[in-house]
């Protein structure tokens, strides 16, 4: 019976930490795009959101499961009291996001003019496809945070990153577009926004990372 409500006062915790960060960072989220897709009117936007098309396809091959097994193998060594294991999991699993977010973005990048100008028939849209592809490689810093987090049931932190990443994406976007940068400024804002979340969850995840023992 102890165990059970243990496991029930962590589950409610990690619940509520879950609930109101994902509350706080989509309400940010939809005020930020009914504002950007007001200043950028609906051609821009169109654009702004066809650039983002390729990037988000092939960050379906990124993980590879990856994300799942970290959480999983985190959150049983924990258990168990293997916290040196649990370091290298962190440690396996972050250098492979790495790795795979580097790749799938130069490839994404590599693919840009022949995406916009033959699959989309829109040249001109190759430089935007091209910045957004380095969102590859910023979402792959933010899912290795992420999946840490849950798996060492820190969700509170993972709420931090994902209001970060909200916040800093609307603002950046809109001061950009204000600035007169259009649909390229919204493309660097996302990717830039996406990268300062992730430098966000790399800086908690290092704090935890660096108080677990090392390996023998």
């Amino acid at each position: 019976m102890s165990n059970a409500a243990d496991i029930g006062k962590v589950s409610a915790k990690g619940g509520f930490n879950v609930l109101w960060g994902l509350v706080i960072s989509s309400i940010v989220s939809a005020v930020g795009v009914i504002f950007i897709a007001q200043l950028l009117g609906e051609d821009a936007y169109g654009l702004y959101t066809i650039a983002l098309t390729a990037p988000n396809l092939i960050l379906i091959f990124r993980d590879w499961g990856i994300t799942y097994a970290m959480i999983r193998f985190t959150a049983k060594y924990r258990a168990e009291g293997r916290m040196d294991e649990v370091r290298s999991v962190i440690f396996a699993g972050l250098v492979f996001e790495l790795a795979s977010g580097v790749v799938l973005s130069l490839i994404s990048f590599t693919l840009s003019d022949y995406i916009a100008g033959t699959i989309f028939n829109r040249p001109a849209i190759a430089p935007l496809m091209q910045i957004a592809s380095f969102y590859i490689l910023a979402s792959a810093i933010i899912t290795a945070a992420s999946a840490t987090f849950t798996g060492l049931e820190r969700m509170a932190l993972n709420s931090v990153m994902n209001i970060c990443l909200s916040i800093v994406k609307t603002g950046l976007i809109i001061g950009l577009v204000l600035l007169g940068f259009g649909t390229q400024g919204a493309v660097i804002g996302l990717t830039g926004a996406n990268f300062i979340a992730g430098l966000v969850g790399i800086a908690l995840l290092f704090s935890i990372y660096r108080t677990l023992p090392k390996p023998f």
